[in-house]
C-alpha cells in the first residue's frame, strides 16, 4: 500500500542535500573570486605566448566569462533550492544543465592537444558569439526603411540606426576573426576556404562536452563506463527534467495528499538527482580551471621552475 503525505512534506528539501548545497555555496564563491581576479598570464606562459599571435579574441580572456557563467548557474540553483526549501520542478535543473554545458565549453578550448588547435577553438566560439549578436541586429533592422524625420519616428530611427552600425561592425570582426584563423592555420589545412568553414563549424553540445570530459579528474562514480559517458548521461537526464519531458517525469512522480484528503500524484525532483549533475559540472569545472592554471603559468611548481 502507498504510503501518503501531504505536499508540502513530500516536496520539502531533506537535510542530506541541504547540508550539501550550503557547503557548496562557498566553494562555488571562492572559486567565482578567482576568475573575477584572474588577471594577466605569467610571462612566459602559454597564453601570454598566445596574446601577441591572436588580435581578436585570446584564450586568456574568453575563459574566465566561461568560468563564471558556469559559477553564476550553479550558485543560483543552490541558493534557489536552499531558499525555496524545495527543488522546482524546471528551473533547477535548468540551471545546473546550464553550467555543464558552460563548463563544458571552457573544457572543450583548454583540452585541445596543441596551441594551434586551441586557439582555434577560441576562435570558433568568439566566431559564433559575433554572428548570433549580428543576426540578432539583422533581424532587427534587415528590410526595415528609415521613417520620416519626424518626432514621433525618432526613436525608431535612432534604434535602426544603431542596428545597422552594429550590423557593419560585427561584420568586420568578422572578417577579422577569420583572418586570424588563416593566420594561425588549422591544423594542417593550408587553404584559406577550408580554414574559414572549419571557424564558422561549431560542434555539438555533446561533442563539446564529451570532448571536454578528457580534463576529468578519475573519480570511482566514473569507472563503469568512464566519465564521457557518464558526463554526457547526466547531462541529456538534466536536459530532460530541464524541459518537462514526460519520460524524466514519470522518474520523480510520487503519490500524495491534498489538504482536503484527496489524493494527488505529483512530480517530486530528487535531490540525489541534483546533486549529481551539480557534482558532474564542479567536475568539469575543477578540470577546466586546473588546466587553465597551467596554461596562465600560475601553478606553484611552475613559478619556482622560473626562480
Amino acid at each position: 500500500m502507498t504510503q501518503r503525505t501531504t505536499v508540502s512534506e513530500l516536496v520539502a528539501l531533506d537535510d542530506a542535500t541541504r547540508e550539501r548545497l550550503e557547503a557548496l555555496l562557498p566553494v562555488i564563491n571562492e572559486m567565482a573570486d578567482f576568475y573575477g581576479n584572474a588577471g594577466y598570464p605569467a610571462p612566459g606562459s602559454a597564453l601570454e605566448s598566445e596574446m601577441g599571435v591572436l588580435t581578436t579574441q585570446s584564450t586568456a580572456a574568453t575563459i574566465p566569462v566561461i568560468g563564471l557563467n558556469a559559477l553564476d548557474h550553479l550558485h543560483n540553483a543552490a541558493q534557489g533550492a536552499l531558499g525555496g526549501g524545495r527543488i522546482s520542478a524546471f528551473s533547477t535543473f535548468t540551471l545546473v544543465r546550464s553550467a555543464i554545458t558552460a563548463a563544458g565549453l571552457g573544457g572543450w578550448i583548454l583540452a585541445a592537444d596543441t596551441d594551434q588547435e586551441r586557439q582555434t577553438r577560441a576562435l570558433c566560439l568568439a566566431y559564433h558569439e559575433a554572428k548570433n549578436n549580428r543576426t540578432a541586429a539583422l533581424e532587427l533592422a534587415n528590410n526595415r526603411a528609415e521613417r520620416d524625420a519626424t518626432p514621433e519616428n525618432e526613436h525608431y530611427n535612432a534604434r535602426r540606426a544603431s542596428a545597422l552600425a552594429k550590423i557593419d561592425e560585427l561584420t568586420a570582426h568578422l572578417d577579422a576573426i577569420v583572418a586570424d584563423a588563416i593566420q594561425i592555420g588549422v591544423g594542417d589545412c593550408p587553404d584559406a576556404d577550408e580554414i574559414e568553414k572549419r571557424i564558422k563549424t561549431k560542434p555539438s553540445d555533446t561533442h563539446v562536452i564529451g570532448a571536454a570530459a578528457a580534463l576529468v579528474k578519475p573519480q570511482p562514480y566514473y569507472d563503469d563506463f568512464g566519465a564521457k559517458s557518464e558526463i554526457l548521461l547526466r547531462w541529456r537526464t538534466l536536459s530532460a527534467h530541464a524541459h518537462g519531458l514526460s519520460w524524466a517525469a514519470r522518474m520523480s512522480v510520487v503519490e500524495a495528499t491534498t489538504s482536503d484528503g484527496k489524493p494527488l500524484s505529483i512530480w517530486n525532483p530528487q535531490g540525489e538527482d541534483l546533486l549529481q549533475g551539480i557534482q558532474v559540472a564542479w567536475d568539469l569545472l575543477y578540470g577546466m580551471t586546473d588546466r587553465y592554471i597551467e596554461l596562465m603559468g600560475r601553478r606553484s611548481d611552475q613559478a619556482a621552475d622560473e626562480t
